[in-house]
């Protein structure tokens, strides 16, 4: 199983003091949890192959989150245009497959914030199961914790979210779908050359 990962660099252009606080980003990373939970989920391959994602409020599988100093100053990581190859080892927690560790069960997500030498930017990387997400939602994902950091930097009304919240209606998605589309294989067909596979 494939994962979706992402580095994501921040400039500390104005040498603000306390820029993008861990506190801010791993509260407002729990924000994101109780709005997607399949995150803190477990990934089970039942006999007949589909997959299925269990999430168990009793055991939750908490996604990493990692916060380490960098030795390496931003203004490096411009000059590489912004290459992994700069970051240290060990900057991507998580591969491009699925791994499980011992009998726990593997990580659905795992985030590592690396605070750059100097306090000149902030570096994150993100890592989602593809069984979850996509790149577009993964994006949606990463939008949504975004808009949880700025709530929780400026806050509102103590009983106020953000808007946008992801919409999981099932019903609701459905509305969207045009009634009588062609079926997916018809799609498919018309991806090939007349003589082509499917022809």
């Amino acid at each position: 199983m494939f994962n979706v990962t992402h580095f994501y660099y921040y400039e500390n252009a104005d040498g603000v003091a306390d820029f993008m606080p861990t506190s801010t980003l791993e509260e407002a990373f729990v924000d994101l949890l109780h709005e997607y939970p399949l995150l803190a989920g477990v990934l089970n391959t039942p006999a007949y192959g589909r997959y299925t994602v269990v999430v168990d409020r009793d055991c939750l599988n908490l996604p990493e989150f990692k916060v380490t100093q960098c030795e390496t100053d931003f203004a490096r990581l411009k000059e590489t245009h912004y290459a992994p190859s700069a970051l240290p080892a060990g900057a991507a927690t998580m591969g491009r497959y699925m791994a499980q560790t011992g009998r726990s069960p593997a990580k659905l997500a795992r985030v590592h914030i690396m605070r750059c030498k100097g306090n000149s930017g902030v570096v994150v990387f993100a890592a989602i199961a593809h069984a979850l997400v996509d790149g577009a939602s993964f994006n949606l994902v990463m939008q949504r914790w975004s808009a949880h950091c700025k709530h929780r930097a400026r806050p509102g009304p103590p009983d106020a979210k953000p808007s946008g919240a992801i919409n999981f209606d099932h019903a609701a998605l459905s509305a969207y779908i045009e009634r009588g589309a062609p079926q997916p294989g018809a799609y498919i067909r018309h991806q090939f050359i007349s003589g082509g596979p499917l022809t």
